[in-house]
Formats: structure tokens, sequence, C-alpha cells
């Protein structure tokens, strides 16, 4: 800002240029003051006018300070932005301003429109059989509210939240020395629903893997330290380095996309149906959620058509039950083990545990083209999905059913115990050898 000293000097610069010399009563010059007013206005619009910039360039900055804070991304490469969330009557983050129902009735439109709601596109997931409307919510209506309102006059219709996921692992840089083992079983194809790949680096370049974007409106590849974990994990190969499986082309639904509201419960849907209908028969699931209706009529048709879904328990401490799609009927869920098969501290715990396997401390792909440190129990699933690709060489219920079952049987054996428990479930799966 301009000090009061400043535009004092600048007046009398002013006073000073503008004074016109006139003749006195001796013939003397005599200098006359020019009108002080216009001077002082003038002055005074400077002043103002500098003011304004300063605080326009102030106000800038601190818009600009927010938007570098809004870019923080997370382990699935989501910007960390609040707006776009909102919670549901649990308190679970869900999409803001929008409603999923699953085969929107005639009943469930008028009930739609009679709370101002705006009815939007259809979309049918592929060979799922499921249908999908989404619920454009009018402003100022919460989400909560709305499921609410919607189930009560449309009692037999399925409405539920759009709920948000999160991956169940975090990494370090710190490296360690002990790669996976390699296995080398005849196995075509593994499936995948996590955030974005890195595919250029040096475990993943000579990967075959086919990816597809699940977000709607999504463009382009948006790679995830997560997700790049994972799929090395799964597939990768490199010198010192080895995936679970080698050689296996790795069909990658991303399901984030970069979105700040990415990972929510039809994108998650959405990678499932793709995955079936691509026919990969195992699909890891290193993310977790709530309960939504949504993702478990997704669930439970995958299930039907003969794959395996191998999911992710969630690290929010053991006094925590399951979270989702883990917790859901018929679904692998695995916990994470360190190298002297102790539970991950933090891993949750629950009846639906069916199988651990090693996520502590395990070594696995990070963006920098390096290899870090990883913990949690995202990087305990690949493992025992890996084991499942190679007992399932094709989608089909009933071989499903027999590979869980040998699966079960191989672990018992080696624990010496004939049930499971709500720490490590039937046992502990280690990597599959050469």
């Amino acid at each position: 800002m301009i000090s009061a000293r400043c535009a004092f000097l600048v007046l009398s610069l002013a006073c000073t240029g503008l004074s016109q010399a006139v003749a006195g009563p001796l013939g003397l010059p005599v200098q006359t003051p020019p009108p002080v007013a216009p001077v002082v206005n003038q002055v005074t619009d400077t002043v103002r006018s500098t003011t304004e910039k300063v605080g326009d360039t102030v106000d800038g900055a601190t818009d600009r300070i927010k938007d570098l804070k809004l870019l923080h991304v997370d382990a699935a490469g989501r910007p960390n932005d609040p707006r776009a969330f909102e919670k549901d009557d649990k308190g679970a983050r869900v999409v803001r301003g929008v409603v999923l129902a699953i085969a929107l009735s005639d009943a469930g439109r008028n009930a739609a429109a009679a709370l101002n709601i705006d009815i939007g596109a259809s979309e049918s997931l592929g060979s799922l059989g499921i249908t999908v409307t989404k619920l454009n919510l009018p402003e100022g209506m919460a989400a909560a509210s709305a499921v609410a309102a919607l189930r009560a006059a449309d009692p037999a219709g399925t409405y539920d939240f759009d709920h948000v996921y999160d991956p169940t692992g975090g990494a370090t840089l710190a490296e360690v020395a002990t790669p996976l083992a390699n296995a080398t079983a005849k196995v075509s194809r593994i499936g995948m629903i996590d955030a974005g790949i890195e595919l250029d680096h040096p475990a993943l370049r000579d990967v075959e893997i086919d990816s597809k974007n699940t977000v709607v409106g999504a463009r382009g590849d948006h790679p995830s330290a997560h997700g790049t974990a994972v799929a090395s994990l799964l597939v990768g190969e490199d010198r010192d380095f080895h995936g679970a499986l080698s050689g296996v082309t790795l069909y990658a639904a991303d399901a984030f996309c970069g979105a700040a509201n990415g990972g929510a419960a039809d994108d998650i849907a959405r990678a499932l149906a793709w995955l079936v209908d691509k026919n990969v028969p195992v699909i890891n699931v290193s993310i977790a959620g709530p309960e939504n209706a949504l993702l478990e009529a997704a669930v439970k048709a995958t299930l039907a058509r003969g794959h395996v879904i191998v999911a992710a328990v969630g690290n929010d401490g053991p006094a925590v039950g399951v979270r989702y799609p883990a917790a859901y009927d018929g679904v692998i869920a695995v916990t994470s083990v360190d190298g002297n098969h102790r539970v991950q501290v933090d891993a949750n715990r629950g009846p639906q545990v069916t199988f651990a396997a090693r996520g502590v401390s395990v070594r696995a792909a990070t963006l920098d083209g390096g290899y870090g440190t990883m913990t949690g129990t995202s990087f305990a699933s690949p493992i025992v999905a890996a084991r499942f690709a190679q007992l399932l060489p094709r989608a089909d219920k009933a071989l499903a059913d027999a590979a869980r079952a040998q699966l079960i049987a191989a672990v018992r054996a080696a624990a010496d115990k004939a049930s499971p428990n709500l720490a490590y479930g039937y046992g502990i799966v280690e990597p599959a050898h050469p």
C-alpha cells in the first residue's frame, strides 16, 4: 500500500508543478496556489487504485494457494477436493448431489419428479443384467434426505448413494531386498479394479495390459501409486523383481481416472461388467468402502457367472469389521500378515475373512520408476488372486467353488486347523513358487 508520506510527497510535487506566477502589488512575482481539491482527488484515486491492485494480487495468491492444496492427490491419483463429496446417514463419503437407482420403475420416476429430482441417463452394465439410473439432485437437497424420501415414496424400488471407495494400502520409497517368488503356472489372464497404472514402469513396460477407464467422461491414462504397485505385484517382471504371475495378460479397470469423485460405486460396478465381458475369471479388488446396493448387485451377478472376486478387507483397525466388497457373501476376503505371519496391526477383522497373505513390507513398483516398501491389505490380495488364477482356467461356478475348496484345504493342512478365525480366515496363502 502507498504510505501517507508518499501520498504527501506526490501531493506536494503536484502542487508545485501546477502553480502559476502572477504580479503582486509591487510588481513582484507571487506564486498563486493551484486549486487543491482536484489534486487531492487525483492522488486519492491513485492510492485507491494501487490499494485495490494489491488487494486483488493478494486475493489471487490466496486462491492460487487454495487451488494448489486441492491439487494434492491421494494414492489413487485423486485430487483432494472435499467439494466433490457429502456424507450419507452413517457418515460415509458419497458423491455430492447424486443418487443411484437400480431398475428404475414408473413409480420411481414419478417419485423423483415429485421431489424435483432430475432423472439422468440410464446405463446397462453389460452382461451383468443390471440397469442403473443416475438421479441428479436439485441444489440444496442432501443425498441422505433424497434417498430417504425416494425409499419412502417407492418402497419397492432400489435407491442408494454413490458411495466412494478407497485404496487399502500405503507405500514408502525405502528399498527392500527380497523380491516376491515368481510363479510359472500356465495362466492366460487376470483382472484388477483399481486406480491407474504407470505403463512405462520397468516392471510393467513389457507386460501385456488391456486397460479401461470406467469413470464416465474420463480420457487418457491416469497413473497412480496404488494401481502401479498392485499391478506389479500381480504381473510385474524386471530383473530381480517378479510379480506373482509371469507372462499373463492383465485386464486393468481404472475406476478412479484421476477424478476427485473417482472410485464411486457406479465406477466399480462398471468395471466389474467390463471384466465379465472380457471373460476374465479372477478379479483382484484392492479397494474398500461401505455397503452399497449397486455394488452388491454387481458383485452377485459377477459371482453367479462363475467369476472369482478377491478383495482386501481394509486397514481400519482390528475393531472394525471387514469392508465391502470383501464383506459380501462369496467374495474372497484377504487380510495381511508380515514375514513372521503376524497379522497387520491395523487390518480389519471379521467372520468374512477367508485368507491371509503377506502384505506387510512387501516390495512393489513406485511411480518414480523404482521400487518401495508397501504395507496394507491391498498388497496381500494380489497373492491370493494369483493363486486362484492358477486354479481357475475360465469363469465357471462349479470350477470356482472347487478352486476355493482346494485352496482352503491347502492352507488348513499347513496351519493344522479346521475352522477359520477372525484374524487369519482359513489360513495363510503363500506365493506360488516356480
